[in-house]
């Protein structure tokens, strides 16, 4: 087991090797992850084990642990949520190969000589693990579902696109230019 994250790691190595890399890292460290969070504090807790199928096929075990500040999207009030994700990989060096692969097997790809960048795949299952729509639990939320109702329905009726508006003043016009009536 090793508490060192390499920068580039050889994959099949890796898994040849049944490696096991275990630790923490620093949020505010994925940068792009760190933009969505409202808070970029705390650490990420992580375990990636590699290692081979009977077929010799590169696989990877993610776990990812860690507590996010995010803007509840229906009371825009903070509230920590909690990543606790697990991604089972596969090697792959194509799209084609990554189609074959059943869905729980996400792909690790990898470039032609086997390596990745485990920050990278790291961050980017962080991406995903966060809710598309973060909010509280309806319990927990300051905002009543029918005032979060209300309050959205105000918005809509303020900012809905009409896009027939303005028909009436240009069939008027029309009217006055040519000098008739349709009434």
């Amino acid at each position: 087991m090793s508490h060192f994250m390499p920068q580039d790691l050889d994959c099949q190595r890796a898994a040849k090797e049944q490696r096991v890399f275990q630790g923490s890292m620093p949020i505010a460290s994925f940068e792009r992850w760190a933009e969505l969070l409202l808070q970029p504090q705390g650490e990420v807790q992580y375990a990636w084990r590699f290692f081979e199928n009977e077929a010799k096929q590169c696989l990877a075990s993610l776990k990812l642990r860690a507590v996010v500040q995010l803007t509840c999207q229906r009371c825009n009030e903070p509230f920590l949520f909690e990543i606790d994700a697990c991604v089972e990989m596969q090697q792959v060096l194509t799209e084609k190969e990554a189609e074959q692969l059943p869905l729980a097997i996400q792909p690790l790809y990898t470039n032609a000589l086997h390596h990745i960048e485990p920050h990278t795949v790291m961050e980017d299952e962080l991406i995903l693990a966060l809710p598309m729509f973060p909010m509280h639990e309806k319990k927990d939320c300051s905002l009543s579902e029918n005032q979060a109702y209300y309050a959205s329905s105000e918005v809509e009726q303020n900012h809905t696109y009409k896009a027939f508006a303005g028909l009436d003043r240009l069939a008027n016009l029309k009217e006055k230019k040519s000098g008739s009536s349709t009434k």
